[in-house]
């Protein structure tokens, strides 16, 4: 069985060039993550939206955004 490969994307610089060379050699993730803290500013909002878009061109997974929920079972 293989062991999955799931990245985290931050929405900047450095995790986006990480996937495209990720892309260029083939190395393709199981799952891209990113993790919404509702804090950032809106160009990264349509950046990710953006490279999402790109990746999925390119032969590799969307990104999903996850979000924190304050919600309990209580």
């Amino acid at each position: 069985m293989k062991t999955p490969c799931i990245v985290s994307f931050g929405g900047g610089t450095n995790s986006a060039a990480m996937l495209i060379e990720m892309q260029k050699r083939g190395v393709f993730p199981d799952l891209i993550l990113f993790a919404d803290t509702g804090g950032e500013l809106p160009q990264t909002y349509e950046f990710v939206k953006t490279f999402s878009d790109w990746l999925v061109k390119n032969g590799m997974p969307e990104v999903i955004t996850v979000k924190y929920a304050k919600e309990t079972l209580e």
